[in-house]
């Protein structure tokens, strides 16, 4: 039960993101509350190590690299995401980046030369069916829906690099992901300047502390004790509702029934995915 409750919450503090960066604004450019992002939550991720994870820096030079690539890639996720944020409202991104869930098995397929199953046809229909109905092409909020879009795709191919160079992230792992991330996004700070950071501070320390160190942190100490697909599903699930509360409540963010069906659709889309690999698994292993 206690990695349960680690991933719903990391869940619910990765739903707090939309709500943080919204507060910021234009107050600090995208990229480099990125960089502040990340570089906190390595700083906070670097203070707990020591209480889990003792062979942190025993690492081997060619792990750099993997770690590199999967540091560049969790840069742009991230970036995207935030961005998508401050140009769409936060129940959109939500739910439309949730699609990486269904886009992971098509990558796999190509990649990892996986088999497509007949749950991934139903689920990627109903998936496409929602997003007809959130109807991201709307002028309104067309450039965040497509960011949110794009971050779907990336953060797709973030899990199937993972899962090509058969890493089972710990909390170690998340350090060194953050670390090269952040080392990444240095020179946005030369470029776009430091921000009015003193007028949000609280906000993007948050932001860094809560939904970026200690969320990572506790979905990677739930995955010591539990699969990756009874994981997945918590985080499907937990993950938009909490950002659609934390919107509603804090923002006064109206949600319209369209988003509302699509979002549901994806969602749906998302379990059969999740749940039918699951199964597969379970199948392959007797």
């Amino acid at each position: 039960m206690k990695y349960k409750l680690a991933v719903i919450g990391a869940g619910i503090l990765l739903g707090l993101i939309g709500v943080l960066v919204k507060l910021i604004g234009d107050n600090i450019p995208v990229l480099t509350l990125n960089f502040y992002r990340l570089f906190i939550g390595m700083l906070f991720v670097a203070a707990i190590i020591p209480f889990f994870d003792k062979e942190t820096f025993k690492i081997k030079k060619k792990e750099l690299v993997g770690h590199a690539i999967v540091g560049a890639l969790m840069a742009a996720a991230f970036t995207l995401y935030m961005a998508a944020m401050l140009n769409a409202p936060v129940t959109n991104v939500a739910l439309i980046t949730a699609l990486y869930v269904v886009i992971v098995p098509i990558f796999a397929y190509f990649i990892l030369k996986e088999k497509f199953s007949f749950n991934l046809i139903i689920a990627i229909s109903l998936a496409l069916i929602g997003l007809v109905f959130m109807k991201p092409l709307v002028p309104k909020f067309f450039s965040g829906n497509i960011l949110a879009l794009t971050q779907a795709f990336v953060f797709a191919a973030l899990i199937v690099w993972m899962r090509k160079e058969e890493k089972h992230p710990a909390i170690g792992h998340v350090f060194w992901f953050f670390l090269f991330a952040t080392i990444f996004l240095t020179p946005t700070l030369f470029i776009y300047g430091f921000g009015n950071l003193l007028a949000v501070w609280p906000y993007v320390l948050l932001l860094g502390v809560l939904s970026t160190g200690l969320a990572y942190a506790l979905f990677t100490y739930g995955l010591q004790g539990m699969d990756a697909d009874t994981s997945a599903v918590l985080m499907l699930v937990v993950f938009p509702i909490a950002s659609i509360v934390f919107a509603v409540i804090i923002l006064k963010e109206v949600v319209s029934i369209p988003v509302y069906i699509g979002g549901a659709l994806i969602l749906v889309a998302g379990l059969i995915t999740v749940i039918g690999v699951g199964i597969k698994k379970q199948y392959l292993a007797h």
